[in-house]
């Protein structure tokens, strides 16, 4: 009698012998384990406040100042230079901030009335290297205007350096980018202060930093916001930023009696209870 072979195609994965003793396995597959999702995504809660750093690639315009990137590019070399340099930008952008007397602020209401626009197409030929950026001397009234101006259109340090001791103030819509933790500053004359430092950037440019310096109990007026409860990817209005040079770059500093608005125009939201 012939031997016939049957092939029944390829064994199967599993090699382990079967004992015929053990009983047989009568579990199935698990079937698919399914969740319920919200709609809307609930903010998880960590414990811990959102960090500013940036990533090491990061790279602002060679012109502009920011408290937060140079200094952190400074303490790559030394830790001493960086407190050097916060140091000596904690005196210089106080110094700007009490120079404008009181008097010579215009109220917010004011400001409508009286605004001028700025033109920044100032060709500079003279040196800067004969104005000193961190002299503070009298200056005129500051001059308020409703212009929108980019960030590509914030003219370099020999420019506003020529136009001293005049206070160049913008008006941007830009996102932002970060928002450093606030610093607790404690002046000669007792005065505590804080200073809160947000990076700006827009489709033109992006890494300028504006400086605000607030009071422990400051609140915010009707319609705007505070520096320090802004978040990133925020857009937002800011109404009346002081230009300043610090160190042959510029950046953006907050006025006085409320001079300075900020206005959430867009916020992405992270739960259904956030606004």
């Amino acid at each position: 009698m012939p031997r016939i072979l049957i092939f029944a195609g390829a064994p199967e994965a599993d090699w382990s012998a079967t004992s015929p003793s053990a009983p047989a396995s009568t579990s199935t597959p698990p079937g698919p384990a399914w969740r319920s999702l919200a709609l809307q995504r609930a903010p998880l809660v960590t414990g811990y406040s959102q960090h500013h750093g940036l990533p090491s690639a990061f790279q602002p315009p060679a012109h502009f100042f920011s408290l937060s990137v140079d200094a952190t590019a400074a303490e790559s070399q030394s830790v001493s230079a960086s407190q050097e340099l916060l140091s000596q930008f904690y005196d210089h952008s106080l110094a700007l901030h009490h120079d404008v007397p009181s008097s010579q602020l215009p109220l917010p209401t004011q400001s409508q009335s009286q605004s001028q626009s700025q033109s920044f197409e100032t060709t500079v030929t003279d040196s800067a290297d004969s104005f000193d950026d961190t002299t503070t001397s009298i200056r005129p009234p500051v001059t308020t205007s409703h212009h929108l101006s980019d960030l590509e259109d914030i003219p370099e340090a020999p420019a506003l350096l020529r136009l001293a001791p005049q206070t160049v103030t913008v008006n941007l819509i830009a996102g932002v980018i970060s928002v450093s933790p606030s610093r607790a500053i404690t002046t000669r004359w007792g005065t505590e202060l804080a200073l809160v430092e947000v990076l700006l950037g827009d489709e033109t440019r992006a890494g300028f930093g504006v400086t605000f310096w607030l009071a422990p109990a400051a609140k915010s007026a009707p319609g705007t916001t505070l520096p320090s409860e802004l978040r990133r990817q925020d857009v937002v209005l800011m109404q009346n930023v002081a230009l300043h040079v610090f160190r042959g770059k510029v950046y953006g500093q907050s006025l006085r009696k409320g001079l300075t608005r900020t206005t959430v125009l867009y916020r992405r939201r992270m739960g259904e209870g956030d606004e």
